[in-house]
């Protein structure tokens, strides 16, 4: 079934970004409320459980005073002995005396039972509580997965990443992407599309949030990189890992990529023969098959 989103679309530009910023800042408020209220309900329930637990205690007290009272008055072989248990008592006849007994062990008795009363509510607003926790937790994982979607949703172009010291082969590279965007409509960018004037930082994080599939042009110059290595790479990973980005990584030289999370991640070619090493023709090869992943990722038929 198609995902719909509370936010409209704008043609082949994909969903309007500030629709799509305030309905994720909303739906990660609601998940914030939950989260508050979640963590009171569960300081209340603990509260419960304590209060509940002093009970029990008191109950187990009261049972072990009566047990202690009915052995002594078993023990009690004479009048003397069995009016020694009471010596409060006023009593002064037997039969007075253990109707006095009787009437307090009942009291304990009725007490228990009061206790008992009160353990098994206490018990069933635990369970109350308990079932609205989990209640509270399916919204507010709904609430995530509602937010994730609408994240997945608007990534739809390609970005490129790489060192300015490869720029050869991202050059090379170009060509084959103008002919994807012509037959698929698909778009993709790179640094080269940054005008005079613009907010660079601002117009890499606009593309970066739109990225499904990033390719990383990777070389021992690209780990070197400090905005590449602090600011791209770390986001493009998160995306990879938790918002459907695909990472699709060509070997431009011999490095030591093994020692990188980018080791997780399927070369487009053997990293024994990077592209430094191969003839152009050999290069173009390369940029066609990376060409056919991308087209499969999209879903899109080779006729298309």
């Amino acid at each position: 079934m198609e995902q719909e989103y509370p936010f409209r679309p704008r043609g082949r530009q994909g969903f309007d970004r500030e629709d799509v910023i305030n309905y994720i800042a909303q739906a990660q408020q609601r998940c914030n409320e939950h989260l508050e209220r979640m963590e009171q309900l569960e300081a209340a329930k603990n509260a419960w459980y304590a209060q509940a637990k002093g009970m029990e205690r008191e109950k187990a007290t009261l049972v072990v005073r009566v047990r202690e009272l009915e052995e002594q008055l078993e023990n009690a072989v004479t009048e003397n002995q069995a009016m020694s248990l009471f010596s409060t008592t006023e009593a002064t006849e037997p039969a007075t005396l253990l109707a006095t007994m009787r009437a307090y062990f009942l009291d304990l008795k009725c007490a228990i039972a009061q206790q008992e009363q009160t353990a098994k509510e206490q018990n069933s607003l635990i369970v109350e509580m308990k079932s609205q926790l989990e209640a509270e937790q399916k919204a507010k994982e709904e609430e995530e997965r509602k937010a994730k979607a609408t994240r997945i949703a608007i990534r739809k172009e390609i970005f490129i990443s790489y060192a300015h010291a490869d720029k050869q082969y991202r050059d090379e590279l170009h060509p084959h992407l103008k002919m994807l965007e012509r037959s698929t409509k698909i778009e993709w960018w790179d640094d080269t599309q940054i005008r005079s004037g613009d907010v660079w930082e601002d117009k890499i994080s606009d593309a970066f949030s739109r990225t499904k599939v990033a390719i990383l042009m990777v070389s021992a110059d690209f780990f070197a990189s400090e905005y590449v290595w602090n600011k791209e790479l770390p986001k493009i990973l998160a995306a990879a890992a938790a918002e459907g980005a695909v990472i699709l990584w060509l070997p431009i030289r011999a490095c030591g990529y093994k020692d990188t999370d980018i080791a997780k991640y399927q070369a487009i070619t053997n990293p024994v023969l990077p592209l430094a090493r191969r003839s152009r023709a050999e290069r173009d090869e390369v940029y066609a098959e990376l060409f056919q992943r991308i087209r499969e990722i999209f879903y899109i038929a080779p006729n298309s």
